[in-house]
C-alpha cells in the first residue's frame, strides 16, 4: 500500500539509485518526499532531482569506489544527513502537482507571447 511504501522510504539512512536509465525515477522521487538523502548515478533525470551537495551526492556510473565514498560520507555525517533530509524534501516538493501545472502554464504563456510578438512584427499579407 501508499502508507506501507511510505514507511519503508523511512527505514533506510539514505537512498541509493544506481540506474542510469531513469526516465522519471518516482521511486527516486517518492523515497525524497519521505526525507531520505539521495545518493545517484551522475546521470540524466536524475540529476534533476539529486542536487549534489543539497540533497544527496552523485556518483560516476560503474565506479562502485565512488559510490561506497558517497555513501560513507552521508552516513559518516549526521548533520549532513539531516540536511540532505529537509533539502529533499523540499526539492520533492517543486514536483508537485500543482507547482508542474502552474510551470507548463507559464512555459504556454512564453510560447504564445513571443508567437503574437513575431506575428505583431511581421508585416501584414493583405
Amino acid at each position: 500500500s501508499d502508507e506501507d511504501r511510505t514507511l519503508l522510504h523511512r527505514v533506510g539512512t539514505l537512498y541509493v539509485m544506481p540506474s542510469p536509465v531513469e526516465l522519471q525515477s518516482l521511486s527516486t522521487l517518492e523515497a525524497m518526499a519521505s526525507g531520505q538523502p539521495i545518493i545517484a548515478v551522475r546521470n540524466g533525470v536524475l540529476l534533476e532531482l539529486c542536487h549534489e551537495h543539497e540533497n544527496g551526492l552523485l556518483f560516476e556510473l560503474d565506479d562502485p569506489d565512488d559510490l561506497a565514498a558517497q555513501i560513507h560520507t552521508i552516513v559518516a555525517d549526521p548533520k549532513l544527513r539531516e540536511h540532505m533530509s529537509q533539502e529533499s524534501i523540499r526539492i520533492a516538493g517543486t514536483h508537485e502537482l500543482h507547482n508542474v501545472i502552474q510551470q507548463f502554464i507559464g512555459i504556454y504563456q512564453d510560447v504564445i507571447a513571443r508567437h503574437d510578438a513575431r506575428a505583431a512584427a511581421e508585416p501584414s499579407k493583405a
